[in-house]
Formats: C-alpha cells, sequence, structure tokens
C-alpha cells in the first residue's frame, strides 16, 4: 500500500461528509512508517507500514460524536459517520460554553497545512534499512567499545 495524495483523499471523504446526517467535520493521519528495534546491539525486529486514518466528528444539536476508521473511501467514511451520529444520539449535551464549530464563526487553517508540508524531507522518507544500518552499526559498535550494548528503536 502508498500513501494517497491529498487530492485523493478530499475528494473522497469530501463527497461522504456532504451526505452527513448533520455537521461533521474529519481529520486525517496518513503514515508510511519504517520502524527498526534493536536490542542487545542487534536488530531484531524491522517493520514497514503504511496506513490512512480518518477521524470524523459529528454535531448532532449539542450532543457530539466521534468514530475513527482507516478505510478512507467513501463507503468507508460514511460507515464511520453513521457509527458517530448514532454514538452522539447515546451521549448527553456539550455542556453550556462548550465552543461547537460555527460558535466562533469561520476560521482558516491554511497554516496548519502549511506547517504539514514544511516538516516533509524527501531523503527521511525514502531511508530504508539499507541507509539505517550503517548508522546503526557505528552506534553498535561504539556501544560495545563503552562496554555497553544498546536497546530501542529507531522510526522514520
Amino acid at each position: 500500500m502508498t500513501l494517497l495524495g491529498p487530492d485523493r483523499i478530499l475528494s473522497d471523504i469530501g463527497a461522504a461528509l456532504r451526505d452527513a446526517p448533520g455537521p461533521a467535520i474529519a481529520t486525517v493521519k496518513a503514515y508510511d512508517m519504517d520502524v527498526c528495534r534493536f536490542a542487545e546491539s542487534r536488530v531484531h525486529q524491522p517493520q514497514a507500514f503504511t496506513n490512512h486514518l480518518v477521524t470524523v466528528r459529528v454535531f448532532r444539536g449539542r450532543q457530539l460524536g466521534e468514530a475513527t476508521i482507516n478505510d478512507i473511501s467513501k463507503s468507508g467514511v460514511q460507515r464511520a459517520l453513521r457509527r458517530a451520529w448514532e454514538s452522539a444520539a447515546a451521549l448527553p449535551e456539550a455542556p453550556k460554553g462548550y465552543l461547537l464549530p460555527g460558535d466562533a464563526g469561520p476560521t482558516d487553517s491554511t497554516g496548519d497545512a502549511e506547517a504539514s508540508r514544511g516538516a516533509w524531507d524527501d531523503a527521511t522518507a525514502a531511508a530504508g534499512p539499507a541507509d539505517k544500518a550503517p548508522f546503526l552499526a557505528a552506534s553498535f559498535d561504539r556501544a560495545g567499545k563503552e562496554g555497553m550494548r544498546l536497546a530501542g528503536a529507531w522510526s522514520t
């Protein structure tokens, strides 16, 4: 699986949100994770995974419901919306003073998107086990010279 681009993600999620039974907000998290776990100064568990998560929050009057799913297709987001809507119906209303969307007027989230884009590094994203191996080997070697063994995880 590869990470999907923002146009594809926003297209499917936007289509699902247009059909929401009430006001709704979606948050998307995309992960392309490469983890290298080590113990006793030896790599023992390399892992790589890609995942997309969408969390939808719905507002049923002053009742709030939320659901998270890793199926970001229109039908998957619609399922999450139904679960969130049912959850909202089972919960008490938000207390007075708790601001709901629209209470404070529209906001501009373009700064959040720009900050996320600035955090991207192509070399880090492309680094695989072969790129990490020399750095880990040097760390293990130095620790060994100091009479230590290393344990931990390195992720990108």
